[in-house]
């Protein structure tokens, strides 16, 4: 897989009913053993912990090893030393991520034929570009700490928190923290809403026709009168007609108030994980490959206008 973005989080399928949308069962969001890892959580993850620890070693390392103090006696300034040991990352990072680049690309090529194009290259350029300005903002956290560091051991350990903050944390803690903040009920509970209002105002709506009907048709001996029958009919429909209205006003309204509150809970988290470079790698991947929340509401928003 090249981004898993949401997708594993929509439903397997729709179902349309009188009470509104009903969707089928949800993949796990977490990856399960059969399931591959996608090329994103690859980069995000193990390209992070790579940068982390090449920057804990780029200077933290060289001092404790003699190395650092060899190069600060010759004459070079010392935003020289930084410089050069952060353009030195940025190349070997390149070079890692050009070569999961390309047997990414092979593996297309050979597996999926049926899926190469010139979009998709390019598509996964851009992503590796992306991919190397992830690992270059970690690689220069990283050297900061490394920088600052008195000794190794506090570099990677410092370097390794670094990490597991903003590389691995900070998503899956944004997400929590905008679900207690805001309360978005689960599809499941959304249903059996709509199913038990689609039931109120379906009795509602029965005996507002029922008692159309009779004010028309009036008495029961009255029904076989002439010229009765289409003023009925008439008076039927309309009450049948409005009753649906109001019903599918009133679910729509139901349906449109949880979309709002997703939304602002997905605005939240992004939010909250404004702060984290692997947030900021994500959202691009996921638009990159058109699996992020937006494509995903464009999707349901036409699964509502072709059941209306």
């Amino acid at each position: 897989l090249f981004v898993r973005g949401v997708e594993s989080s929509l439903p397997v399928f729709w179902d349309f009913s009188p009470a509104g949308l009903r969707s089928g069962g949800r993949a796990s969001a977490a990856p399960d053993a059969a399931s591959p890892l996608d090329l994103e959580f690859i980069v995000q993850v193990v390209g992070g912990l790579l940068a982390t620890l090449l920057a804990a070693h780029a200077m933290a390392g060289e001092r404790d090893s003699g190395m650092l103090r060899a190069l600060q006696i010759q004459p070079a300034s010392a935003k020289t030393i930084v410089a050069t040991k952060l353009v030195g990352g940025a190349l070997t990072l390149a070079i890692a991520v050009a070569l999961v680049g390309l047997v990414a690309g092979v593996v297309i090529a050979i597996f999926g034929r049926d899926l190469a194009s010139r979009s998709l290259f390019a598509v996964l350029g851009l992503f590796s570009l992306g991919a190397e300005t992830y690992l270059i903002c970690m690689f220069a956290l990283g050297l900061l700490i490394s920088t600052l560091a008195r000794s190794y051991a506090s570099a990677t350990t410092a370097s390794l928190s670094i990490w597991i903050v903003f590389a691995v944390a900070a998503i899956p803690t944004s997400l929590f923290l905008s679900g207690i903040i805001v309360l978005v009920p689960s599809a499941r509970a959304v249903e059996s809403q709509q199913q038990a209002d689609y039931e109120a105002r379906l009795r509602l709506t029965r005996a507002a026709t029922g008692a159309a009907f009779a004010r028309v048709a009036g008495a029961r001996d009255q029904w076989d009168r002439a010229g009765t029958e289409e003023p009925v009919r008439t008076v039927v429909t309309d009450a049948w007609t409005q009753g649906a209205s109001d019903t599918r006003g009133r679910l729509n309204r139901l349906a449109s108030d949880v979309a709002q509150a997703e939304a602002r809970r997905r605005r939240l988290a992004q939010a909250l994980s404004a702060v984290s470079p692997a947030a900021q790698f994500l959202a691009a991947s996921e638009q990159l490959a058109g699996t992020n929340a937006a494509t995903a509401s464009r999707w349901q928003a036409a699964i509502h206008e072709y059941e209306a």
